[in-house]
C-alpha cells in the first residue's frame, strides 16, 4: 500500500506543479538603455500572442498579469503568493499585506482538514513565513485586512514530520504585491509561453527587443543609431548577430545630399529603363502609407554608388538575407517570425500566423511591376545588393499566406520594378589589427576569431613581421572568469570578468579594474604588498575618454596627464584610442570597457611634476573604408616618426 500511495502521491503532484503557474507571483519587466543613450523615454509593449499592448512611462516597470488557461485570473483583490520549492518538507511562503494588523495562516490537506494554523499581528509589506509539513499537497490560506490569499504547496519530505508554522520577517518593499497591477502604469495579460515585443523609444531612438518572459527580468534596448539622408529615423532590432532595420526605408535623398526623382506616372517609370534613372514612388502612389511600409525603389535607386542607406548601414546580400532566414529555423519557416501579425498589416490577415518573433515586423506592401502598375498587394518585397543579368536583381520576400522567406531561386524581378528596403548594420567586428612603430622596429598582426552568438574573442593567431609569433585561446567556460591558453597550453593568462564581459582583475599583475554604470573604465589600481593603489583616473565627458591621470606607486602623486580632444566624427567600429594598455589587442571586444562615441583629434601629454610644464601634442589622421570604418589610424610622434594602426572587418 505504502508504494501505491506514493505514485498516488507522484500523479497529484503532477497535477498540482502544473497549477502553480497560476498562483505564481505576476512578473515585474523593468528597462534600462544604453548605446546611443542610456535613458528609456517610452516602451511600447505588446502581447503578440494575445495581440494587446500598453504604452509605458519612462522610468515605470511594466508588470505581466501572469495567468493559466486552465483557471481563473488572478485580481488585484485576491492575488497569489509565491511558494518555494520544497527543500526537507520546508518550504517559505511569503505575501504581501498592505497594511498592518492580525492575518491567519492556515494549512489544509487536499480532503479538507486543517493540519496547521498561525495568527500574527503582521507588519505592511512582504511577509514570509516558513511552513514544514509532511510529505503531501497542500492549499495554503492567508486572510487579513483587506486580503484574501491562497496557493497549493507539493511537499517532499524523507520524515513524517509534524505540521509547523514559523515567521520569518518582513520587507517593506513589495517583492510579490497583490496590488502590484492596479499601481502599476502599465500592465498586460500574460499566459506562460505568449511572446512579447518591447519597443524601447529614446529621443530619435528606437530599438526593438522580442523575450518569452519566465520571470522577473530587466529588459535593456541597444540604441543604435539609423538616421537617413533626408532625417528619418528608424527602430532597429538584433536578430543573430545581425542588426536590421525594423520599419522600411523611406528616404528621398542619397548619403550625399542628391535627391532621387520621384515618378508617379505609369509610363514614366516603365521608361526608366532607358537611361538607368534611380526612382522612387510611394506604395499605390498614396503618401498615406508612407508611415507604415515606407517607400519603393527600383533597383537603380538601391544600388547607386552615392548611397540610399543610413550611415553604417548597408544594403544587404542575398547572402545576408539567407544567414537570417537560417537563424530563424531555416527559410521554410523564417518569415512566420518576421511578419507583423496585425490583421491590417497583410491583406485578409496572415495566414498561418505570424508570430513577429524575431521582431523583424515586415508588412504587406506589394510592388510596382516594371510597367509600372502596382499589384501583389499580400507581398512583402525587398531588394538586395545581389545583381541578377543586366535587366535583373535579386530580392528576397514573403507572402500572408505563407511561412517561407523566398530568396532568388525563382523570381529576380526587373530592375525597373518597385520594391521595398530594408537595410542592415555594418559590421563593426574588428577581424585583424595590425601595429607598425619606427621605434618598435616591425609590424605586429592580430587575427581575431569570435563567437557567433556571444560575438566574444575565441582566439587570436599573432604575427610579427609576418611570422607566427603565437595561437591565442579564450575559455569562458567557468562563470566570471577568462582563461587564455597559448599555443596550447593553458594558463598563460587568467582574468576576472563581469557581467558585461570587462576584465575586473588581471592575476598575473594584480591589477584592478573598475568601471562606470555606463560601462566606461574609470579606474585602475596596482596591488602593493597586498593593498590596492590607485594608478589610473580616467574622466568620461558625453561618452568619451577626455582625460587619463596617471598615479605613482603611492597612489596620490600623479606623474602622467593625458588630455583628448575629439573630432566631430562617430568612431562606428568602436576602436580603442584613449586607453591604458600595453598592448594593442587588449582593448579590442571592450575587454576594457567602451571606446570613446567619436574619433580623437590629438591628446596633449605631460609630466606636472616638471616645472615649467612642457605639453606634447600628438594628433591622429584617418583613411576610412567604404562603410565610413576606419581603415587605418595614424598618430605622429614628437620626433615626428608614426605608431600606425591598420584594422579590416567582417565585410
Amino acid at each position: 500500500m505504502k508504494k501505491n500511495y506514493s505514485l498516488a502521491l507522484f500523479a497529484l503532484a503532477l497535477v498540482f506543479l502544473g497549477t502553480l503557474q497560476a498562483f505564481a507571483v505576476d512578473y515585474t519587466i523593468s528597462f534600462t538603455g544604453s548605446g546611443k543613450s542610456a535613458t528609456v523615454g517610452s516602451v511600447e509593449a505588446q502581447n503578440i500572442t494575445k495581440g494587446t499592448s500598453v504604452t509605458v512611462p519612462g522610468g515605470d516597470v511594466l508588470v505581466l498579469n501572469v495567468t493559466n488557461t486552465a483557471l481563473n485570473p488572478l485580481t488585484a483583490v485576491n492575488d497569489g503568493m509565491r511558494i518555494s520549492s520544497s527543500v526537507a518538507g520546508s518550504s517559505t511562503v511569503s505575501f504581501y499585506a498592505k497594511q498592518a494588523g492580525n492575518a491567519r495562516i492556515s494549512v489544509y490537506s487536499m480532503d479538507g482538514r486543517k493540519i496547521a494554523g498561525y495568527t500574527q499581528n503582521l507588519q505592511k509589506g512582504t511577509n514570509s513565513f516558513q511552513v514544514s509539513v509532511p510529505t503531501g499537497a497542500y492549499l495554503i490560506s492567508a486572510q487579513g485586512a483587506g486580503y484574501a490569499l491562497s496557493g497549493k504547496m507539493i511537499s517532499i519530505s524523507s520524515s513524517n514530520r509534524r505540521p509547523e508554522i514559523s515567521f520569518m520577517g518582513v520587507q517593506e518593499k513589495n517583492t510579490v504585491s497583490p496590488l502590484k497591477s492596479a499601481e502599476a502604469s502599465a500592465s498586460l495579460a500574460y499566459t506562460p509561453g505568449d511572446i512579447m515585443l518591447y519597443k524601447g523609444i529614446s529621443g530619435n531612438y528606437a530599438t526593438i527587443v522580442t523575450d518569452v518572459p519566465t520571470d522577473d527580468k530587466t529588459v535593456n534596448f541597444n540604441f543604435i543609431e539609423c538616421k537617413d539622408a533626408s532625417g528619418n529615423y528608424y527602430a532597429t532590432v538584433k536578430i543573430g548577430n545581425q542588426v536590421w532595420m525594423a520599419e522600411n526605408l523611406a528616404t528621398t535623398k542619397y548619403r550625399t545630399g542628391a535627391d532621387i526623382t520621384n515618378i508617379t506616372v505609369d509610363a514614366d517609370w516603365a521608361n526608366t529603363a532607358a537611361l538607368s534613372t534611380p526612382a522612387w514612388c510611394y506604395a499605390n502612389n498614396d503618401a498615406a502609407t508612407n508611415g507604415k511600409v515606407g517607400k519603393l525603389y527600383n533597383w537603380w535607386a538601391a544600388n547607386d554608388a552615392r548611397n540610399i542607406t543610413p550611415l553604417g548601414w548597408h544594403l544587404p546580400s542575398i547572402a545576408e538575407y539567407d544567414t537570417l532566414g537560417t537563424f530563424l529555423g531555416g527559410l521554410d519557416i523564417a518569415s512566420a517570425k518576421m511578419k507583423d501579425p496585425a490583421v491590417d498589416s497583410w491583406v485578409a490577415g496572415s495566414d498561418p500566423p505570424a508570430t513577429n518573433s524575431s521582431g523583424f515586423s515586415a508588412k504587406a506592401n506589394g510592388k510596382r511591376s516594371p510597367s509600372g502598375v502596382f499589384n501583389d498587394g499580400n507581398y512583402c518585397y525587398l531588394w538586395t545588393s545581389t545583381d541578377f543579368s543586366a535587366t535583373n536583381g535579386n530580392a528576397a520576400y514573403m507572402t500572408g499566406d505563407a511561412d517561407v522567406l523566398n530568396l532568388n531561386a525563382s523570381y529576380n524581378p526587373g530592375k525597373r520594378g518597385g520594391l521595398s528596403l530594408r537595410c542592415v548594420l555594418d559590421d563593426q567586428i574588428v577581424r585583424s589589427l595590425s601595429f607598425y612603430a619606427a621605434w618598435q622596429g616591425g609590424t605586429d598582426q592580430w587575427n581575431f576569431s569570435y563567437d557567433p552568438t556571444s560575438n566574444q574573442i575565441t582566439e587570436f593567431v599573432n604575427y610579427w613581421d609576418g611570422g607566427l609569433d603565437k595561437d591565442v585561446t579564450f575559455d569562458y567556460s567557468v562563470p566570471g572568469k577568462l582563461t587564455l591558453a597559448k599555443d596550447g597550453t593553458s594558463g598563460w593568462a587568467e582574468y576576472d570578468i563581469n557581467a558585461n564581459g570587462n576584465i575586473t582583475k588581471n592575476y598575473s599583475s594584480g591589477d584592478l579594474y573598475e568601471y562606470d554604470a555606463n560601462g566606461f573604465l574609470v579606474k585602475t589600481f596596482e596591488t602593493w604588498s597586498g593593498s590596492a593603489v590607485l594608478h589610473n583616473l580616467l574622466t568620461i565627458t558625453d561618452g568619451n575618454v577626455t582625460k587619463i591621470t596617471t598615479y605613482d606607486d603611492d597612489g596620490v602623486t600623479v606623474k602622467k596627464v593625458r588630455e583628448y580632444t575629439y573630432t566631430t566624427t562617430d568612431n562606428t567600429a568602436g576602436i580603442p584610442q584613449a586607453h591604458i594598455n600595453d598592448v594593442e589587442w587588449k582593448p579590442i571586444n571592450n575587454f576594457y570597457g567602451k571606446p570613446s562615441a567619436k574619433l580623437v583629434d590629438y591628446f596633449e601629454q605631460w609630466d606636472p611634476r616638471v616645472n615649467p610644464i612642457v605639453k606634447t601634442k600628438f594628433p591622429f589622421v584617418y583613411t576610412f573604408d567604404t562603410r565610413n570604418r576606419v581603415s587605418k589610424a595614424v598618430k605622429t610622434l614628437a620626433d615626428a616618426t608614426t605608431e600606425e594602426w591598420s584594422y579590416t572587418y567582417g565585410d
